[in-house]
């Protein structure tokens, strides 16, 4: 495909996704569009099968899927800056490698709604939170599901948050040609400083449709897959029972000297959550499933 063929560049991050990948790829995949989209994958030198499983979609889906397979770790917001930058459809949707679409017509939805109001920068929509096998937990919600339509820059200000998980949304591709404005951020705050960028061009619209699914895994879990990459943890590669004790003793010794790096790390999840108890009664912002009416959905009835 040519850059002027692109209606839509799927921009996916993964590291340590082998047992979720799959059903990101397929739920994209199986969107019911006319769109012409890309599907653009950057893996952060993930030291399992996650690599594998891309290339293996990527064979089989060759027109469709560009894959970025690093084997020097970046860190998410560097990876997903390096990716934006190559992407080439007029509209850029987003999905994490171990979430997954919900709605069938997400991307034809979005498409449709950006093209009839170029006064919005983006539009994004609610998020069903599940849990490492892909049951929804209720009881929690994400702190910026927001209750007002239109988000502003003034809201950046005044929250600090963001509009909307980044699995939910569709924005203008309006990096083409800028190759410094990701890596001159924070490393700490990407998703923030894409909806700052955003914001300068235009308010964000916010839909009440439950779009994508969040899988929510704690940082801990990525931490011991990391670890377990790095001090290859599979098997104990000695041929005498000499060798395997000293082998065995220096991975305990080296566990032990990273004990206090794993004290500094921070296991919450990488957005706010609260729990369904912690949420005010009625507090639309607070209960996932308490929707506008339907008819209030967007400015002109659509999407």
């Amino acid at each position: 495909m040519s850059q002027e063929q692109i209606d839509v560049s799927v921009l996916m991050l993964t590291y340590f996704h082998e047992e979720y990948i799959a059903q990101a790829l397929d739920s994209v995949l199986s969107q019911e569009t006319t769109l012409r989209y890309e599907i653009v994958i950057g893996d952060d030198a993930s030291g399992d099968r996650t690599p594998d499983i891309i290339r293996e979609y990527a064979a089989r889906y060759p027109d469709r899927i560009r894959p970025v397979l690093r084997t020097k770790n970046l860190g998410a917001n560097r990876n997903g800056w390096d990716i934006s930058r190559r992407l080439r459809g007029k509209y850029t949707a987003v999905l994490e490698g171990d979430d997954y679409w919900l709605d069938p017509r997400k991307l034809q939805k979005q498409w449709e709604f950006l093209e009839a109001h170029p006064e919005y920068s983006a539009c994004c929509g609610k998020c069903l939170i599940v849990d490492e096998n892909g049951q929804p937990d209720y009881t929690r919600t994400p702190q910026f599901a927001w209750s007002k339509k239109v988000f502003t820059l003034e809201d950046l200000v005044d929250s600090w948050d963001i509009p909307g998980q980044a699995g939910t949304m569709m924005y203008r591709n309006a990096y083409q040609g800028d190759d410094t404005i990701g890596f001159k951020a924070h490393r700490n705050v990407g998703d923030k400083t894409t909806v700052l960028f955003l914001l300068t061009m235009g308010p964000i619209y916010c839909s009440n449709e439950i779009l994508s699914c969040y899988r929510l895994r704690w940082q801990a879990e990525l931490v011991f897959k990391r670890l377990k990459s790095l001090l290859q943890l599979g098997s104990i590669p000695a041929k005498t029972e000499e060798a395997g004790e000293a082998w065995i003793n220096g991975k305990i010794l080296l566990s032990l000297l990273t004990e206090k790096y794993l004290g500094d790390i921070d296991f919450s999840p990488s957005w706010n959550i609260r729990s369904q108890s912690e949420c005010m009664e009625g507090d639309e912002a607070g209960i996932l499933y308490n929707f506008y009416d339907d008819t209030a959905k967007y400015p002109d009835g659509n999407l």
